[in-house]
């Protein structure tokens, strides 16, 4: 009959009601695990929903802004996993807000997440940088600092040049 009430509490059994669990993966320019105004996002970075007993469930690309997202899911407990990419480690873990630090471990796993009927959770992030030749390279910034030496670079080179000629020219006399 129409508008009979439905009594039970074992949420498995509603239809129609899924849930989301997502957020994003972004470039930690300055190391703080905190997602702040002006660090990008990172494109096509795969990222795999596993679930409690660690069964691979879905995988998906971070979109052009660093977003993913998993829907359709039932009430339980989940994990997400986010690809490395080379020359990249993992942020620090839990340095502020939930919706806006960094919630993997340095392999890149989430902590537990439980998610009820219909209920989203968009707070699971990733935040990243580059470590190489120990020293941090921001994938910004590098192209700037590479320009900014190549005169020198050049400038460089033609005095070591310049100074081997003379050095020649000397022990020829």
């Amino acid at each position: 009959e129409d508008g009979a009430e439905v009594k039970g509490s074992d949420s498995s059994h509603y239809v129609g009601v899924s849930s989301c669990l997502g957020d994003r993966l972004w470039y930690d320019k300055n190391l703080n695990g905190v997602q702040d105004s002006g660090e990008p996002g990172v494109v096509d970075i795969g990222v795999s929903l596993y679930s409690e007993s660690g069964a691979l469930l879905a995988t998906t690309q971070t979109d052009q802004n660093g977003n993913y997202k998993f829907c359709g899911l039932k009430p339980g407990k989940y994990k997400v996993k986010f690809e490395q990419p080379n020359t990249y480690l993992f942020t620090l873990k839990d340095q502020g807000d939930d919706a806006e630090d960094s919630d993997v471990d340095s392999s890149g796993w989430s902590h537990l997440v439980t998610l009820g009927v219909g209920e989203n959770d968009m707070s699971i992030d990733a935040g990243i940088y580059c470590e190489c030749d120990d020293f941090i390279v921001n994938p910004d910034e590098y192209s700037k600092v590479s320009a900014s030496f190549e005169p020198m670079a050049v400038l460089g080179l033609l005095l070591f040049i310049y100074l081997a000629t003379l050095t020649v020219r000397q022990k020829e006399k």
